[in-house]
């Protein structure tokens, strides 16, 4: 793998945001993921958590905000 292609992240978030009913699920959420990486998730329940999984499986789109998985828009 190049060292270009290697900089680019597997998932990444810009201030994506997440209207349900009028009521904003994630706001504004920056966060980008390597290739090779580990994360975890971890809060409450009802912190988000699912939303912003669904929106790096490209199940969910933002309202605002963009969401790219190997740099291509979802």
């Amino acid at each position: 793998m190049s060292s270009v292609a290697s900089k680019i992240p597997a998932i990444a978030l810009h201030g994506a945001t997440v209207h349900v009913d009028g009521r904003a699920l994630l706001d504004g959420i920056d966060f980008a993921l390597l290739p090779g990486e580990q994360v975890a998730v971890i809060g409450p329940s009802g912190a988000g958590k699912t939303t912003l999984l669904r929106l790096c499986a490209a199940v969910l789109w933002p309202s605002t905000g963009s969401v790219q998985v190997l740099g291509r828009d979802t």
